[in-house]
């Protein structure tokens, strides 16, 4: 039961860590379908909305110490939208656990579109420029 498919070929960075990261996200994203549609508890689904952030937090520490580190030009807007990402999971937690449970659909179409949008658009830039810096 997936909300959320791992392209390959479409949404790889040809980064082998970002992209098993990423694969997390997805699958973290695939964890709170799962748990609404089984109609897991509320707190169980605060629960993985939790562990998105931590999840984000680890894996946006990585791609921006990478791009630091290489020396990618455009380091300042991607953690930009980082931050905005983590502070919107943190917000969905929290009016998450004081609204009802309708507010999971966007929560869950939010994190899709927003993560397969980051990827496609933002990441994919940095892809040439640290592949060709030797980083896969």
């Amino acid at each position: 039961m997936l909300f959320v498919r791992w392209l390959d070929e479409k949404y790889s960075v040809n980064i082998g860590d970002i992209d098993e990261q990423h694969k997390g996200l997805i699958g973290i994203i695939n964890e709170v379908y799962r748990a609404k549609v089984e109609n897991q508890s509320r707190k169980t689904i605060a629960g993985i909305l939790e562990k998105m952030a931590d999840y984000t937090k680890t894996h946006f520490r990585a791609e921006e110490e990478l791009m630091a580190e290489h020396g990618f030009s455009e380091l300042e807007p991607h953690r930009k939208a980082h931050r905005f990402f983590v502070a919107k999971v943190v917000e969905f937690n929290r009016d998450f656990s004081i609204n009802d449970d309708s507010i999971i659909e966007s929560i869950l179409e939010f994190l899709k579109e927003w993560l397969l949008t980051h990827i496609m658009e933002m990441d994919k830039r940095y892809m040439p420029y640290l592949n060709e810096k030797g980083i896969r």
